[in-house]
């Protein structure tokens, strides 16, 4: 492929096109074909709003494994261990408040992305989706500020590996 000297690809408008769904994770079969029906149950709950604008921090990384060999002139490496941490920010808003009273320390969940769809359409099989096995860990109140709505920070710990880019099943 060349030098792109036409138009440059329309993207995908961000605002209102994601869903974050916390599934626990009892109530998952198979976390690599989750099905529309396991998405749709009572026990799934859309906590995408709860998050504020910049309180899902999920942080994937990789080490790196050093295969130095004698004389060779190039450092060699390999991939290493995955590290995946998430912090995340919700809004605390008592009794009301869906994650809050949702996510008790040690509880297992999926938190279920479904991408670049709009928010309120309904799960369909095909659609794209990560799921990410978590652990639900310390919960601090944060300090008020001005202006501001009250928020709380959690920690969370992965139990399993990330599953991403996978179609819903019907």
């Amino acid at each position: 492929m060349g030098i792109n000297t036409g138009r440059p690809e329309r993207g995908i408008r961000g605002s209102d096109r994601y869903l974050i769904l916390a599934v626990p994770a009892t109530a998952i079969e198979d976390p690599s074909a989750i099905t529309v029906t396991e998405l749709e149950a009572e026990t799934a709950i859309d906590v995408t709003y709860s998050f504020t604008s910049d309180g899902y921090n999920r942080s994937p990384s990789e080490e790196t494994v050093n295969d130095d060999r004698l004389t060779l002139g190039q450092s060699l490496t390999e991939r290493g261990r995955r590290t995946d941490t998430l912090q995340t920010t919700i809004v605390a808003s008592g009794e009301e408040s869906v994650a809050d009273n949702a996510f008790i320390e040690d509880e297992e969940f999926y938190h279920v992305h479904r991408p670049y769809v709009p928010h309120d359409e309904p799960l369909a099989a095909g659609q794209e989706y990560d799921a990410i096995p978590v652990r639900v860990g310390m919960k601090v109140r944060n300090i008020p500020v001005g202006n501001a709505m009250q928020t709380k920070t959690i920690t969370w710990h992965h139990f399993d590996q990330p599953i991403e880019g996978k179609a819903l099943v019907a």
